[in-house]
C-alpha cells in the first residue's frame, strides 16, 4: 500500500469532491502558477471547465491555516492498452474526457498538474504532493500513474529539442531538471519525449496580451517561460511543447 507522506505544519489536503466549495479558490489559484499562455490550451479549457463536476473525484486541494488553497492536485483516468501519444497532455486530456462520458474502464491515470502557490516553493512541498496523488491514484485501485511531465528548467534551453535536454544528467546519474529528478526519486520512470504535448495557438495580439511578447515577424521567437520557440506567420502564433512521459508503477 502507497501512503500520503505527511504535510508540512498546518497545510491540510482535501478531495475536491469533499470541498466543492473550494472550486472558484481551486481556479483562481491556476493564475498564480501557470503563465498565462499555458492557461488557453483547447484541451485544458475542456477539462477544467469540468472540473467541479466530473473530476471532482481526481484532485486533491491544499488549504493553509487560514483555509485558503495553496495548492491543487489533478490527475486523470484513462484507458491505457500499452501506447502513449506524442500528444501528452492533449492526449490523454482528450482520452480521460471520453471515458468518463462514455464510461470506458479506465486501467491507468495520468497527471496532469501539481500547482503550488508561488510562496510555497522551493520547500519539497511538490515531492511531497506527488506522493499524495500517488497514494490516491493506487487507491482508487489503478496500478500505474503517468504523467506528461513539464520539465521546469528547460525553458532555459528552449533550442534544444527535449531528447537532448534529457540527456543533460548530473554526476549521480539523475535528471539535471529539477523537476524530472523529484519523479525519478518518488519511483517515476522515464519513458519518451512526448513532442507535441501541448499545442496553444492565438493571433499575435493574443500573445502580446499573454506574454508581452512582439510575435509580428514570421519565424521563431524565445518567449518567457516557454519550453521551445513560438512560431508566428506574422498574423498567428502557435506553440507545441514537448514533455516527458514518465511512469510510476503502483504495484
Amino acid at each position: 500500500m502507497i501512503t500520503s507522506p505527511p504535510l508540512p505544519p498546518g497545510l491540510v489536503a482535501h478531495r475536491l469532491a469533499d470541498r466543492l466549495d473550494l472550486v472558484d479558490e481551486v481556479h483562481r489559484l491556476g493564475a498564480e502558477v501557470w503563465p498565462e499562455f499555458m492557461r488557453h490550451s483547447a484541451g485544458g479549457g475542456e477539462y477544467y471547465g469540468h472540473l467541479h463536476d466530473t473530476f471532482a473525484d481526481c484532485a486533491i486541494v491544499v488549504t493553509d491555516g487560514g483555509g485558503q488553497v495553496v495548492a491543487r492536485v489533478l490527475w486523470i483516468p484513462f484507458p491505457f492498452d500499452g501506447w502513449l501519444a506524442d500528444e501528452g497532455w492533449d492526449w490523454v486530456i482528450e482520452r480521460g474526457i471520453a471515458a468518463r462520458r462514455n464510461g470506458t474502464a479506465c486501467s491507468a491515470a495520468s497527471a496532469l498538474e501539481i500547482g503550488i502557490h508561488p510562496n510555497l516553493r522551493g520547500g519539497g512541498l511538490s515531492g511531497i504532493l506527488l506522493g499524495h496523488m500517488r497514494a490516491a491514484v493506487a487507491a482508487d485501485g489503478h496500478h500505474s500513474l503517468f504523467a506528461p511531465v513539464r520539465p521546469n528548467a528547460k525553458h532555459t534551453h528552449p533550442h534544444d529539442d527535449m531528447a537532448t535536454y534529457l540527456r543533460r544528467l548530473r554526476p549521480d546519474g539523475l535528471p539535471g531538471d529539477p523537476w524530472l529528478r523529484v519523479h525519478v526519486r518518488a519511483g517515476g520512470q522515464v519513458v519518451a519525449p512526448c513532442n507535441r504535448s501541448m499545442t496553444i495557438g492565438g493571433t499575435v495580439q493574443e500573445w502580446a496580451e499573454w506574454t508581452e511578447a512582439d510575435l509580428a515577424a514570421p519565424g521563431n521567437h524565445e518567449v518567457p517561460l516557454a519550453l521551445a520557440p513560438v512560431t508566428s506567420d506574422g498574423i498567428r502564433a502557435v506553440y507545441i511543447e514537448p514533455n516527458v512521459w514518465v511512469r510510476h508503477p503502483l504495484g
